[in-house]
């Protein structure tokens, strides 16, 4: 799915996406990674990695950039 229709879709939801580093989101906020289509959920930081799940319970450590996703 490209970028243009994942955006059409969540705005049929109410949702937009907002670009930022992993380390400026808050415990709750939820976000995804270019190239991937999955949300993910931030719990914190650990070092320069943060600890993320997502609805099925798998784990992310990622540190660069995302895209928040916010109602």
């Amino acid at each position: 799915m490209s970028a243009a229709a994942a955006d059409a879709l969540m705005g049929i939801f109410g949702l937009k996406r907002q670009t930022v580093m992993v380390y400026d989101l808050k415990r709750g906020d939820r976000f995804t990674v270019d190239g991937s289509n999955d949300v993910w959920e931030f719990r914190s930081m650990d070092g320069a990695y943060c600890y993320s799940t997502n609805d099925l319970g798998h784990v992310l450590n990622w540190s660069g950039p995302v895209t928040r996703v916010d109602k």
